[in-house]
């Protein structure tokens, strides 16, 4: 994989900047009856996105990508299936705010126009699925800084939309679905 972004203009309180994303690979995965399966995957993304900095405290983030494309599939040596997002574009919009000097608090959302395409080949028959697909994508999260540490995490989503029963005391998941510990020397 190869993933780059890059400021390519800056304009008083605001930064252009551009990316790439590019990937490529397979692999040979040994299913244990001597017919191994070979995955493969190919992608990328160009985009940009405006950076936005009202205040020392707040900053946006406005960004499109206007043509993504990615592929993976698996082959058995009898039977394909191939999956493929062709990406026409999708739209991310992020706010991140320096509540205090100990706490800041960021959101985002991405909407994404993609033509999706599933084929499946048995070797006698070959079974083709295409739709066009509009997705929508939030994510919310917190650092809490304390001296030189950081405690970073995100949002599960099952967490914002349940939350904890408190009435039964039932657990809907976890509240965290990427956490990041950070020590800053």
């Amino acid at each position: 994989n190869l993933n780059g972004r890059m400021t390519f203009a800056q304009m008083g309180s605001m930064d252009l900047v551009g990316k790439l994303d590019f990937g490529f690979g397979s692999e040979t995965i040994d299913d244990g009856v001597g017919d191994d399966d070979t995955a493969s995957m190919m992608g990328v993304n160009l985009g940009i996105a405006g950076v936005i900095k009202p205040n020392d405290m707040n900053t946006i983030v406005l960004g499109v990508t206007p043509f993504g494309f990615d592929n993976n599939g698996t082959d058995d040596g009898t039977n394909t299936y191939s999956n493929t997002n062709i990406i026409v574009p999708s739209f991310n919009i992020g706010l991140e705010s320096q509540v205090n000097n100990w706490l800041v608090v960021r959101a985002g959302i991405e909407q994404i126009y993609c033509m999706n395409s599933q084929v499946w080949d048995d070797g006698t028959n070959e079974v083709t699925v295409s739709a066009w697909n509009s997705n929508f994508g939030y994510n919310m999260g917190m650092g809490v800084m304390y001296k030189n540490f950081t405690l970073d995490f995100v949002f599960e989503e099952d967490f914002l939309h349940d939350g904890p029963n408190f009435i039964t005391g039932q657990n809907t998941g976890n509240i965290a679905g990427e956490m990041m510990l950070k020590y800053k020397f």
